[in-house]
């Protein structure tokens, strides 16, 4: 039941994305922009329907191939939360496509503002999926010392959520702050990369705190 909740909602933000996607369309200029430098300035345009087409098939596939591996995973934990998973990808690339589509269209948006945004409440959801997942083949802290000791493995994820999820809430808060381009992006990463370093780090001492008893 709850898995055809989680296949509902991708199909939705799917329909509702293509809906979008066909209503922009024509009113879309010559050249989109697609990418932004850290001073914030647009350096690479696309044609209006690479950039129409690209997201959507970067959602069909990318949401269709996780939840094409769930249906073979054994552990049920693991499966769902693949599913899961899928879905929140599917919105953040969705509300990307948005954001940047309002952005050709001439809505005065600031692009740095939303992307940090939306990448700060991923990591915060993606955190806290990680609080309790079993060893898999697919995703976590997947270093030497998590896949070697089961203990090592439970404990890091038990504190790579906490960080992950209080990192992402950071990030929400720097989206929201009269910070320079620049410095938001450095804000942005170094966050990402402190969430991520500080469980490996600890995975590496734990793994060889209980190896020599």
């Amino acid at each position: 039941m709850r898995r055809n909740f989680w296949y509902s909602l991708t199909v939705l933000i799917f329909f509702m994305l293509f809906v979008f996607v066909i209503w922009t369309y024509p009113l879309l200029p010559d050249q989109v922009p697609t990418h932004w430098n850290i001073e914030g300035e647009v350096d690479a345009y696309s044609d209006p329907l690479t950039s129409s087409l690209l997201v959507l098939g970067m959602l069909f596939i990318l949401s269709g191939l996780m939840i094409g591996i769930a249906q073979y995973e054994r552990n049920t934990l693991v499966a769902e939360t693949l599913i899961k998973m899928s879905t929140v990808l599917a919105a953040f690339l969705a509300a990307l496509h948005v954001v940047i589509t309002l952005i050709a269209l001439g809505y005065p948006l600031v692009i740095e503002r939303y992307i940090t945004l939306c990448i700060g409440v991923l990591f915060l959801i993606i955190g806290r999926m990680m609080y309790g997942i079993p060893p898999n083949r697919f995703f976590g802290f997947r270093t030497y010392w998590t896949l070697q000791n089961p203990t090592v493995w439970k404990e890091a994820h038990e504190r790579g959520s906490h960080w992950m999820v209080g990192g992402g809430i950071a990030i929400v808060v720097f989206a929201f702050l009269p910070i320079a381009a620049p410095y938001l992006f450095v804000a942005l990463f170094a966050t990402l990369l402190l969430s991520v370093a500080v469980p490996m780090i600890f995975a590496y001492r734990r793994f060889h705190q209980l190896a020599n008893g």
